[in-house]
This record gives structure tokens, sequence and C-alpha cells, in this order.
């Protein structure tokens, strides 16, 4: 709101002045918000190949809650969800006639990268 001071009041039959305050309407939008979520990502990856694992996908904070608005915790189900995926079992992927796979070396190959620069040239 602000006021208008009169400076001269009005004499002989003059006209007197229009409103001396104005007043307008201002923050008047709630202090508290609910936090606005993404949309879901992407169905990640299976957990297991074969015998039935789990992929899960998420929804993100877009917009953080405000005063005592609500946000549900990234465990919730409105955030996260899992469903069953490579349902078929591993015994029907091996070959015909056998029980067990078998390997070709008994020997695990790890491969490291290392990009710091830290062992030198």
């Amino acid at each position: 709101s602000r006021p208008r001071h009169i400076k001269v009041p009005t004499k002989h039959g003059g006209e007197p002045c229009g409103k001396t305050e104005e007043t307008e309407a201002c923050n008047v939008q709630s202090c508290n918000r609910n936090c606005v979520l993404s949309r879901w990502s992407k169905w990640g990856t299976c957990s297991k190949g074969c015998g039935t694992g789990h992929s899960m996908r998420k929804r993100t904070v877009k917009v953080p809650a405000k005063g005592t608005g609500r946000c549900p915790v990234p465990t919730h189900k409105t955030r996260r969800q899992f469903r069953k995926c490579n349902t078929r079992s591993c015994q029907s992927m091996l070959p015909k006639g056998q029980d067990y796979l078998k390997c070709a070396a008994k020997l695990d190959v790890i491969l490291v990268v290392d990009s710091s620069g830290s062992l030198g040239s």
C-alpha cells in the first residue's frame, strides 16, 4: 500500500482529490510447496542374465520442497520401481544334453585402466 498526501486542500468549491491511497496484493502464494519429481528414468539393466533378475527405474527431485512441503524419500514407491526381467531359466540356455557349462580356461582376465597419470611415463 502507498499513500498520497494532499499538498493543497480544495477551496472555493474545487474538485476534491481522488483516492489518497493505493493498495495492491503481493506475495499471496503459499509459502509451502511439495517437491516436483522428474519423469521416470529408463529401465536399468537387469541384475541377472537368466533365472529372473530385476531392473529398476527412478524419479529424481526436479524442484525441492519448500517450507513444510513434503517430498517422498528416494526409496519410496513413487520414486523407485522394480520389475522382473530375464525370467528364462539358466538351465534352458544350456546346449542340449549338457547339465552345466564347460569353461574353456581357468583364468579370469581383469583389465585395469588408470587415466589419472599417477603411474608416470
